[in-house]
């Protein structure tokens, strides 16, 4: 992250930030770029998994409105700070349920 107040995100900081990200995927065998893949937390575990199961996964009752997801579309250290995870209820991914 950059505080753009200081200094301007420049392609160079951008394709570092992504190769780091790059290389953590490889590390676990995750996509973290995929929208689609949707990441939970539920009994002190994290999972993570398509689109596809995750609607499968709401309508068996697995997850639900209060199921706390990871919102990958933040943007800003606030965000990440105070909204990064939350109920799904609350969550842009409550429309693909």
């Amino acid at each position: 992250m950059v505080d753009e107040q200081l200094n301007a995100a420049s392609g160079c900081s951008i394709d570092s930030s992504v190769s780091f990200i790059r290389a953590i995927e490889k590390k676990y065998q995750l996509n973290l770029f995929d929208r689609f893949t949707f990441s939970y937390e539920k009994d002190g575990e994290i999972y993570t998994v398509p689109k596809a199961r995750f609607v499968e996964l709401y309508k068996s009752g697995e997850i639900n409105e209060s199921t706390m997801v990871f919102d990958n579309l933040i943007r800003t250290k606030v965000d990440l700070e105070t909204s990064w995870l939350k109920p799904l209820g609350k969550s842009w991914l409550r429309r693909f349920v």
